[in-house]
């Protein structure tokens, strides 16, 4: 009877617990099905703004023609200061 007593706690103590579901991180979304007036109007600080922040800024820089459009100071380039209003008035903003 004590053998098996401790065999079974043996048993009980060495299962193991259920595997953990790890949250995924959401993948973002690719440059060719980006909104992007959405990168243009989004609060910063939302789950989408964050999980997109690299592929708004590539989208942007291409869609104005640069390598990244954040380092631009369009008061000093008229032309590309034309197509950065442009995208905006195309967005409606």
């Amino acid at each position: 009877m004590i053998r098996r007593l401790i065999i079974l706690l043996l048993i009980v103590g060495c299962a193991k617990e259920p595997a953990k579901e790890v949250a995924k991180e959401p993948e973002p979304i690719k440059i060719e099905t980006l909104d992007v007036c959405r990168c243009l109007v989004e609060p910063g600080n939302t789950q989408w703004a964050k999980d997109n922040i690299n592929t708004c800024r590539d989208a942007i820089s291409e869609k104005i023609g640069v390598a990244n459009w954040e380092t631009i100071n369009f008061s000093q380039n008229p032309i590309l200061d034309a197509r950065w209003e442009s995208l905006k008035s195309s967005c409606g903003y």
